[in-house]
């Protein structure tokens, strides 16, 4: 008997169990414990990488057996973390039948929540900023990527997911300048940078100093083709740009085509109107010059992300 009872037990713990002989010629009986310990259960952590939105980022456990319950805890305290930053994070099941944990390192990182687009009109700069937390977010700029102080230009409060639009007037006057946004979510992940230059004059090249990050820039994100003077047959009688790949050590040769409403880069080698358009994502940190046609007039701007170690 186990416990008093005639069935064998199925789930883990200690059991008196009573041996007694039936047989009508012997008698005699023995006693003792059984235990029936725990089964060892797997346990794989999941969402251990999550994007920053204010909100609490817990962590989900699978066992195997499946549906097995799991207390999770993060540096020691069973409250999931919000802010930026590593926990370390074990898993403990927590079951009558079975034991078993894993341990790992949940990663709360910057929020998606980014400058959107930039637009430099005159002299002034407009920034479109994509919040996924509700608050009050101020537009910094300073005139160089890596040194001085940052300066509030503008400021607005704005609900979660809802484009907001930061202005800097005049900013534009300054040919070159950098921003950021700074928020309850913190700073936005990337820096922004334009460059507002004249158009070399015909023959003429024109560099851009300013280290874009394109790893999801193209060219015509970086700069508005509409700036350009075009030919539908002759790439050296319009707007070209040289770009410098120094992984490869090599250029990129462009020229602006242009007939009529049709408008884009093509390659200034086998240039013309059965020749494919291209809008390269190009490499990050590229230097690009640009060189002048008969037709250049007025200004060229370039904005878009920048990277700080190119």
């Amino acid at each position: 008997a186990y416990d008093g009872s005639g069935t064998a037990p199925t789930g883990a713990g200690s059991y008196a169990v009573v041996g007694t002989i039936q047989d009508g010629r012997y008698q005699g009986s023995a006693s003792g414990t059984l235990v029936v310990s725990k089964g060892l259960a797997s346990v794989v952590l999941e969402n251990l990488s999550q994007a920053y939105d204010g909100t609490e980022k817990v962590v989900t456990a699978a066992t195997e057996p499946a549906g097995l319950a799991v207390v999770v805890t993060y540096d020691g305290s069973g409250t999931a973390p919000i802010a930026v930053g590593e926990y370390g994070v074990v898993g403990t099941v927590s079951d009558a039948n079975y034991t078993g944990s894993a341990t790992g390192t949940l990663s709360v990182t910057e929020s998606e929540q980014k400058i959107v687009t930039i637009d430099v009109e005159s002299n002034n700069v407009a920034i479109g900023f994509l919040p996924l937390v509700e608050g009050e977010y101020d537009l910094l700029y300073r005139p160089s990527l890596v040194t001085g102080e940052w300066v509030v230009v503008d400021s607005t409060n704005s609900l979660a997911g809802t484009e907001i639009l930061l202005e800097h007037d005049g900013g534009g006057t300054n040919e070159v300048g950098y921003y950021r946004v700074d928020g309850v979510a913190g700073a936005s992940a990337k820096i922004w940078g334009f460059a507002k230059m004249d158009k070399p004059a015909a023959s003429k090249l024109a560099m851009v100093g300013i280290p874009f990050s394109t790893e999801a820039q193209t060219l015509n994100s970086l700069m508005d083709p509409a700036q350009f003077s075009g030919q539908r047959l002759l790439p050296g009688s319009a707007d070209q740009i040289m770009i410098w790949n120094a992984a490869s050590k090599s250029y990129v040769n462009l020229a602006m085509y242009q007939w009529g409403t049709n408008r884009g880069w093509k390659s200034s080698s086998g240039f013309g109107p059965a020749a494919p358009y291209t809008n390269p994502v190009l490499p990050a940190g590229s230097a690009f010059w640009f060189r002048g046609s008969t037709n250049t007039a007025g200004k060229l701007t370039v904005a878009g992300e920048v990277v700080l170690e190119a």
